[in-house]
């Protein structure tokens, strides 16, 4: 059952709060509908499933993340202390993460939060950070 929420009210009490408000939410995806086309509101993440993954040697963070609904992929961007930088790309039907582009010339950034802005239009990945020069690749090249 997915839940739609389309207002996060913390003001007021909750004997008056209306059926599609919440006082506070948490995993909470605002934008984000493939049932419908009202992108308003907000749906519940309903959980996570850990799956295997090896990142490269050294510190790794992710910087930067894109959700595709469409196709049930998600693209994240992962900055690596010793320069093997990557956006990899997590197949939602199979639960593999499969690495889309690698390489110290993305050049990422490591910072207190997401600073790598990711989007898909038309099969392509782009992706800006504000350092270096905007990037285009081929999503599912793999």
């Amino acid at each position: 059952m997915i839940h739609r929420i389309d207002r996060v009210n913390p003001d007021v009490d909750d004997r008056v709060i209306k059926p599609n408000e919440a006082r506070m939410a948490v995993n909470l995806r605002f934008g984000a509908s493939t049932d419908d086309t009202n992108l308003s509101g907000g749906t519940l993440v309903l959980g996570n499933t850990q799956i295997a993954f090896t990142p490269p040697a050294g510190e790794n963070k992710a910087v930067g993340v894109y959700a595709d609904l469409e196709s049930r992929n998600v693209f994240f961007a992962m900055y690596n202390s010793n320069g093997e930088h990557g956006i990899y790309r997590i197949n939602g039907a199979t639960n593999l993460v499969l690495p889309v582009v690698r390489g110290s010339w993305l050049n990422f950034q490591s910072g207190d939060e997401y600073n790598v802005s990711i989007t898909g239009i038309d099969g392509k990945l782009y992706w800006t950070d504000n350092v270096n020069e905007p990037g285009v690749c081929v999503a599912y090249g793999r």
